[in-house]
Parts: structure tokens; sequence; C-alpha cells
């Protein structure tokens, strides 16, 4: 159930740059039927993993280096997934579209100006500055480009881990 819905928000990212509420929340509602199978303290587990998800992206979604959706989305697999094999899937997925990441930021031409860019908006949220998004205004034309969809990484972080522990 929770690969399937994973893969239709990645598939509609792909497509929209977009995961729609009705995904995650859809998710969510699920996720919560499935916790009511378990004990109650499981459910105090589960909601406390969603609060500290907040903590940690709430920031990244103000600067917008990722999106509500991809927040949404880690939310709904904490209702599904225990600790151990949330991180794991977390962990992997993220890892992994680091790594992409870099690779892509190395094969990009403009690589200087982006990391003289990035090492400015570092230094003027560090000594108080505004808190604006990433993407400098005149590529946000083009910030397609510049977009990671995190959901394709997630998804896979997730089926990753799930292989490990059927293995």
């Amino acid at each position: 159930m929770l690969i399937g819905i994973l893969l239709l928000a990645s598939i509609t990212d792909l497509r929209k740059s977009k995961i729609p509420n009705y995904i995650t929340l859809t998710g969510i509602g699920i996720g919560f039927i499935y916790m009511l199978i378990y004990p109650p303290d499981n459910l105090i587990k589960h909601m406390a993993v969603c609060l500290i998800i907040l903590i940690i992206t709430i920031p990244m979604f103000v600067i917008k280096a990722m999106g509500a959706g991809d927040i949404k989305l880690m939310i709904m697999i904490s209702l599904f997934l225990d600790f151990k094999d949330l991180l794991l899937s977390l962990l992997t997925g993220l890892g992994a579209a680091v790594i992409y990441s870099v690779i892509r930021l190395l094969m990009d031409k403009g690589i200087k100006e982006r990391i003289r860019y990035l090492s400015d908006y570092i230094f003027s949220l560090a000594m108080g500055g505004d808190v604006d998004g990433y993407i400098k205004e005149e590529d946000k034309e083009n910030s397609k480009n510049y977009n990671i969809h995190l959901s394709i990484w997630i998804t896979l972080g997730v089926i990753i881990s799930y292989f490990c522990k059927v293995i």
C-alpha cells in the first residue's frame, strides 16, 4: 500500500512538480487506520516522530529547499514504518539525492557561479539576512532545471529499505 502511494506521488511530482494534497492526505489517513491495528503506545511513538520530522524539515521549507508535499510524504511514511525502518529509508533516499545533486552540480557548466551564490546565500542567512528562497529571482523561470524531486528519492529509499529487510 505504502509503496503504491509513494509511486503515485513520485509520478505526479515528476509530471507537475507538485504532490497534491489528495495523495498525501489519503496516505496519512490510511496510515492512521493502519496504526489503529496496533497498541495505543505505538500511536504516541509515531506522533513523536511526525513532530520530529516537522521540526527538522520546516526550516528547509522556509528557505524553499524542500516542498510541503515532500514533508507530508515523510510524515505519511512515518505512520507506516517503525522508527528504525523510517530512518533507514530516509537516510538511504536522501543520501542518494545528495549524491545525485553533487554529481549534477559537478556536471553543471556554471558551477563556480552557483557555488559563489550558495556561499553568499548561506553567509546572508548566518548574518541574520532575509530568509528568501535559494533560487535567484532571474533563475525562477528556469527553476525546474534546478528541482530535485525528493519524492522519487524518498520512494527509492523506502523500496531499498523494504528489500534490505526482506533479504
